[in-house]
């Protein structure tokens, strides 16, 4: 008997479709006509961060910030061939003077933002400024064919004297749009483009600046003053206070000569507006205030002192000290009420 056996089995084959597309081409930000594409990527928010006062005292006179990304416009073949793509920043709300802004209600801080190739290893570009309405042109060259290979560097910097000007303190922002257009492609792609915000954070600031060292004559039978203008710069126009500290003092202001001490008072307050928001202070003592101090603001008020500060010997004190030579140092500090 011829026995015969069959092995049955079935030999199945998946024939998958691979399509060669970007990971980080979204809707927006990559589009093609046939071969013919123009592209932008990684072009991400820009936080400018914090201006403090700090800033104002150490002179820093801008802040600023930077973000790298591509933009490209090619034919696609076995070598790109790469043209030259038009960039335009478009801002979401114009400033009031046409510049590019970041805002905060009716505030606004002017910015200026840069266009500059990212290293060496990439395609050369010039550096170029943005301009509200206009476009710059990018450098296609066919031995940078990639995004990679065609990295951009832009920069965003707001100036002390615009952050200065605003006034206002918080949070601002601007939204904007960086346009791609396809440039000298002979078919051309419809452009494409990134959403992308730039913030900045003003922080309460203060800063005391115009005190010139003093001397106190004798006023012939009537004591010793004499006084000085100065200036209070704060953010937004914000209420401040004073304190005051000496080199002789403990608890009370002291000028010195070796051993000998005679005692003086500290007044502060506005320039020209009768005494009722004058204040003496205590010496090394908590901070003090007045409804009516505001900070002026502009950094130096515009030579135009918004305080001023007066020292009194009283005669008795000047009959009862001994001939010399008295002096202090005298250390006024200034904070946000």
């Amino acid at each position: 008997m011829v026995y015969k056996m069959f092995l049955l089995f079935s030999v199945l084959m998946m024939i998958t479709s691979f399509a060669s597309a970007d990971s980080d081409c979204n809707d927006n930000n990559c589009n093609n006509n046939g071969n013919y594409w123009v592209k932008i990527k990684r072009l991400s928010d820009i936080d400018l961060g914090e201006w403090k006062g700090e800033d104002f005292i150490n002179g820093t006179n801008s802040l600023g910030d930077k973000k790298t990304f591509c933009a490209i416009s090619y034919l696609e073949g076995k070598k790109r061939t790469m043209y030259d793509p038009e960039l335009e920043l478009i801002p979401f709300s114009n400033g009031k003077t046409g510049q590019f802004v970041v805002t905060q209600g009716d505030e606004e801080i002017p910015i200026t933002i840069t266009l500059d190739e990212y290293s060496a290893n990439d395609a050369p570009q010039a550096l170029q400024e943005f301009k509200i309405g206009q476009s710059v042109t990018l450098a296609g060259d066919d031995n940078y064919d990639f995004c990679k290979e065609n990295e951009l560097t832009v920069t965003v910097t707001a100036y002390k004297a615009d952050i200065i000007r605003a006034g206002a303190t918080g949070k601002y922002e601007g939204r904007f749009k960086m346009e791609v257009r396809p440039g000298n492609s002979p078919q051309p792609p419809d452009p494409v483009f990134i959403v992308f915000s730039i913030e900045v954070d003003i922080t309460p600031s203060i800063l005391i600046s115009g005190l010139e060292d003093m001397t106190l004559a004798d006023g012939q039978g009537l004591g010793a003053t004499e006084s000085q203008d100065f200036c209070v710069f704060a953010t937004s126009k914000s209420p401040f206070k004073i304190k005051g500290q000496s080199t002789f003092g403990n608890g009370v202001f002291q000028l010195g000569n070796n051993d000998e001490r005679i005692e003086y008072q500290l007044e502060v307050g506005l320039p020209n507006n009768g005494d009722g928001n004058k204040i003496i202070l205590a010496e090394g003592g908590v901070f003090d205030g007045h409804s009516s101090w505001k900070g002026d603001d502009r950094l130096d008020c515009a030579g135009k002192e918004n305080m001023r500060l007066t020292v009194t010997i009283t005669e008795d004190e000047l009959q009862q000290a001994k001939p010399g030579l008295y002096h202090d140092t005298v250390t006024l500090v200034v904070a946000a009420q």
